[in-house]
């Protein structure tokens, strides 16, 4: 009866996936973060667009000049939000550049090993249909031979 196949790393394999899985949610968790900086950073330049906007319309219909320094101020504030956004948009485009590196030396290890887990399979079913060939060989072997001993007698 043949044995079933067993990976001697299993467990090596097992924490490698499960070293790999966390490197991915660190990933993703940092990608998440990039995409919503960047989502705000356009928001800011929509809001900027309709301020300067507002403004021509202050000049247009003669607005107080305290409504368009006001106005002024916010885009200003805009402008000066959106730059600090951006640095700690490049910040975290940097962390999440590292994170990728490590994601994907993690997901290399891992995949090594599953290689080597394949190629391992491979070679003991190759084994094994050998074996099972040998032992036919034998069979048939035993059967000619008792045949022939049983046209002898």
């Amino acid at each position: 009866m043949a044995k079933k196949f067993k990976f001697n790393l299993d467990s090596v394999l097992k924490y490698r996936k499960n070293i790999e899985e966390k490197k991915l949610l660190e990933f993703s968790k940092i990608q998440a973060k990039v995409f919503e900086r960047k989502r705000q950073i356009e928001k800011m330049d929509l809001v900027k667009q309709e301020q300067q906007d507002m403004i021509s319309k202050l000049y247009h219909d003669k607005a107080d000049i305290r409504s368009i320094v006001d106005v002024y101020r916010y885009v200003n504030n805009l402008d000066t939000q959106k730059f600090n956004g951006q640095k700690e948009l490049s910040v975290t485009e940097f962390e999440m550049e590292q994170r990728r590196g490590i994601y994907l030396e993690a997901r290399k290890q891992r995949k090594a090993l599953d290689l080597l887990k394949d190629k391992r399979k491979d070679e003991y079913i190759k084994n094994e249909n050998v074996e099972e060939a040998r032992v036919l060989d034998d069979l048939s072997i035993q059967q000619i031979i008792s045949r022939n001993n049983n046209k002898e007698e």
